[in-house]
């Protein structure tokens, strides 16, 4: 329970970094385009869900899947 508060934590940490490097491009844009950026965003989403439903429901088997889909 405890490591799921921290990563949970830090889940919250990193989602700061990521707006203020968004505000940041906004200033100064990136020479190439940031093509993969919201498949990269709609991936990680779909990962942070499936950890949290397989954690609240207590499921294994879920779990064990969002893991494979990290590589």
């Amino acid at each position: 329970m405890l490591k799921i508060n921290a990563d949970l934590e830090r889940v919250g940490d990193l989602a700061v970094n990521i707006a203020e490097a968004a505000q940041r491009y906004l200033l100064h844009p990136p020479v190439k385009p940031l093509i993969d950026l919201p498949r990269m965003a709609e991936l990680a989403l779909k990962m942070l869900r499936g950890a949290l439903d397989a954690f609240v429901a207590c499921d294994v088997v879920t779990a064990k899947a969002v893991l494979r889909t990290i590589g």
